[in-house]
């Protein structure tokens, strides 16, 4: 049985779709509306270029937000976040946020909160 699409919306980094479905008006029995929805993780890319004596890790804006963090040690579960607020740059989609270079190694990552 097939449906009649009256809407379809995706997020801009395409892991939530929205379709909206029509009744099928016209046609015979059984016919149904409604509205699907779908959603999917994403997983994101990080690259870490630096300005100055700073980090400056951009990601792209998902339907998700996730959050910086770091950990010296990747043997151990002691991650903490990235200082710092990460602010969006709506012309190119992507989150930014400046970490001071550190003294030694570190490790990044992107997690969902």
């Amino acid at each position: 049985m097939s449906s009649d699409w009256s809407g379809v919306a995706i997020s801009a980094d395409g892991c939530k779709l929205i379709a909206a479905a029509s009744d099928g008006a016209g046609r015979p029995p059984p016919r149904q509306g409604g509205v699907f929805t779908l959603q999917s993780t994403p997983a994101p890319a990080l690259a870490i270029p630096h300005s100055g004596g700073n980090l400056v890790p951009p990601w792209v804006v998902r339907s998700i937000d996730f959050v910086p963090q770091q950990i010296r040690d990747p043997g151990t579960t002691n991650r903490t976040d990235v200082p710092g607020t990460p602010v969006p740059d709506h012309s190119t989609l992507r989150n930014r946020v400046t970490i001071p270079a550190p003294s030694g190694p570190v490790f990044y990552r992107l997690a969902s909160p």
